[in-house]
């Protein structure tokens, strides 16, 4: 039986045991009945405000700040992690006497970045001498189809260049692969979200474990395996210092260097870096540094890290 024919039966039930005083019962009834329609509608619409606008709030700061330029200092190339090539900062080179350490974004009319200007750029200086520089030459170029995002990584003074496809989903970094043009290699990393750890595999070997705290990158371990596919070796990043800033970066893992900004919330001032040599079931420490950052913070919680609008 449904509501109103429940409601038919009590009010004949009502009539008939007492008829006298039937129209005051039946109108206070009504009354009520009137009441808890109200309080049921106040209800149905606050819930419903709530969920529409947890749908389309913008929490992303990229949707909110165009990002114009990036201090190269924040940035992190993966390139240098194993010793693939030296490096040379930019305060030592004359490499490019114009570069003033900042990355700067450019954006297409829907925008979306799709490219950058004084990026890293790779170039050979003697026999089996390969260098890292920044330079205004470089011109890494994005490109969008909807989950997937490609970019090609130009290195100006090489006969090759690297792509990488990122799939991502609801914000979410989903599948990573890189064409390595000077091996013609293709690395395909996928990425398992564990509460506060991200796992990359590729081809079923654990390559990194990203932690996570308070949202934001604490520490990464990055693994190197041998042709049997055993541990050798062990590079060890550590975030620290983070303050409540806005990172500009944060979901922005096709910008070449912020890959790994792009999974934090805030900004950090501190960053320890530790190799390790593997043995015997044991790690040997090999190496430490540390880099601090410092800047200043704007009155929208934006660091002078950025230039934005």
């Amino acid at each position: 039986m449904d509501f109103q024919s429940r409601l038919h039966f009590v009010k004949l039930e009502l009539y008939r045991e007492d008829q006298k005083n039937f129209v005051q019962i039946i109108k206070y009834l009504d009354i009520e009945i009137m009441k808890i329609k109200i309080v049921n509608l106040f209800w149905f619409i606050t819930i419903s405000f709530s969920l529409f606008s947890c749908k389309d709030s913008k929490e992303e700061p990229q949707t909110l700040y165009k990002l114009k330029t990036v201090k190269s200092i924040l940035l992190h190339y993966e390139e240098l992690d194993h010793d693939s090539y030296f490096y040379v900062p930019y305060t030592n080179t004359v490499w490019d006497k114009d570069f003033n350490g900042k990355i700067t974004l450019k954006y297409n009319e829907q925008k979306q970045v799709v490219s950058t200007d004084y990026g890293a750029s790779v170039f050979s200086i003697g026999t089996n001498q390969t260098y890292i520089a920044f330079s205004k030459t470089n011109d890494d170029k994005i490109q969008y189809n909807g989950d997937v995002i490609n970019t090609e990584y130009c290195f100006p003074f090489s006969s090759y260049s690297d792509t990488i496809k990122y799939i991502i989903k609801n914000g979410k970094l989903i599948e990573r692969k890189v064409l390595i043009g000077n091996y013609n290699q293709e690395l395909d990393y996928t990425y398992q979200y564990e509460n506060d750890k991200i796992i990359e595999t590729m081809n079923g070997l654990q390559t990194s474990v990203l932690y996570l705290t308070n949202n934001n990158i604490s520490k990464i371990e990055k693994f190197q395996y041998n042709n049997s596919k055993e541990i050798i070796s062990k590079i060890e990043f550590i975030y620290s210092d983070y303050d409540q800033s806005i990172n500009l970066l944060k979901g922005y893992y096709y910008v070449h260097g912020a890959f790994y900004n792009a999974f934090s919330t805030n900004n950090y001032q501190k960053r320890v870096v530790n190799t390790y040599s593997f043995n015997n079931n044991q790690y040997t420490q090999l190496s430490t540094s540390s880099l601090s950052i410092n800047y200043n913070i704007d009155t929208n919680n934006i660091p002078d890290l950025f230039e934005y609008e």
